[in-house]
This record gives structure tokens, C-alpha cells and sequence, in this order.
């Protein structure tokens, strides 16, 4: 049946459905996920789709010490709504994991060498090699946001190493600057 409807036809029908389908959808057939894949389609899809917004909060259990996170719905219903996350795997092996920043409802964290974006409304996540610099004098920030076009995530790296340091390739440059795309 899908012969019968023109490409751009059910492009449009794609786009209006949810996330979790769509999930499924890609192994349709080689069109579809090539398409479901796409930034263009990502982008059209996040403006077809108006999520509401969630509130994260991070707490450590006083009966087994183990870190919680728990998701509540920012309306007027916050209340009643409450959910426990399943956190995955990279992110439970971060040791002091810090919040770096959210876009689009991915949140990026951090523990010094690894930074983790999830998606906490599809249970998936990536975990990103950020290595930190060896030497001790130096002051490094990690920032992160997603393209609002491409909606690709982006995480950036900006070491600025101290004056007084003395190292051939860094003494003309003091600051450093990396982006980590995946």
C-alpha cells in the first residue's frame, strides 16, 4: 500500500506521529529509516510536537545510598505526576556526574573524562569521550546545546591554560577549544 502513496505524502503522516513509533518505523525499510534518520526530518518533526516540560531532579536514597532520578511533568498537574527513571548504564557509571546543560529535551552530564547525552523520554543515551588535560594548570569548561537546525547535539571543551605555563604548542595559544559531535 505505501507504493500507492507518493514519498512526500507519507513524509508528512511520519511526521506527525510519536516518538516511540517512529523508533520502530525504522526498520520499515531503507527509505524510511534513511528519512526518520535525517536532521531535516528531526527538525520538522520537534516543531510538528510540543512536549511538556519535565522537571529532573537528582536525589540520593537514605536507605541504600544509591543515587534516584526522578521526572515530574511542569504543569499545573505536577503533583500527581511522577515517574522513576530507569537510568541507563552510562550514566550510572559516572561518578560525580555534574548537569553540563539540556536542549530539546536531551540533558548532557558530565564526570571529567565522559560526557553522557540522554534522552530520557526514548531510554537512550550516548556516552562521548572528553578527555581532560593532563596538566594540573590549566582551568577547563565543558558547555553543551543542540544545532537548531540540524538539531545535531554538540558538546564543546575550552581549556584556557595559565600564562605562567610553559609548553611549546600551548604558550602561543592559550586557550584550546574542541567540539564533540556524535
Amino acid at each position: 500500500m505505501s507504493d500507492q502513496i507518493p514519498f512526500h505524502i507519507q513524509e508528512e503522516i511520519i511526521k506527525r506521529l510519536p516518538v516511540k513509533p517512529l523508533l520502530q518505523f525504522r526498520s520499515v525499510s531503507k527509505a524510511w529509516k534513511s528519512l526518520i534518520d535525517s536532521s531535516e526530518f528531526i527538525a520538522a518533526h520537534s516543531s510538528h510536537h510540543t512536549h511538556p516540560q519535565h522537571l529532573l531532579v537528582r536525589y540520593q536514597d537514605r536507605i541504600n545510598s544509591k543515587k534516584q532520578y526522578v521526572s515530574f511533568v511542569d504543569d499545573d498537574t505536577f503533583l500527581k505526576h511522577r515517574f522513576v527513571l530507569t537510568l541507563p548504564l552510562s550514566v550510572q557509571i559516572l561518578v560525580l556526574p555534574r548537569h553540563v546543560g539540556s536542549s530539546h529535551g536531551l540533558l548532557c552530564l558530565y564526570d571529567s573524562y565522559l560526557a553522557v547525552v540522554w534522552n530520557p523520554s526514548i531510554r537512550k543515551s550516548i556516552a562521548v569521550h572528553v578527555p581532560n588535560e593532563k596538566c594540573v594548570h590549566h582551568e577547563t569548561v565543558v558547555g553543551f546545546g543542540v544545532c537548531p537546525v540540524t538539531i545535531d547535539p554538540k558538546i564543546i571543551k575550552i581549556t584556557q591554560f595559565s600564562s605562567w605555563y610553559w609548553n611549546e604548542t600551548e604558550m602561543n595559544h592559550p586557550l584550546k577549544v574542541e567540539v564533540f559531535i556524535r
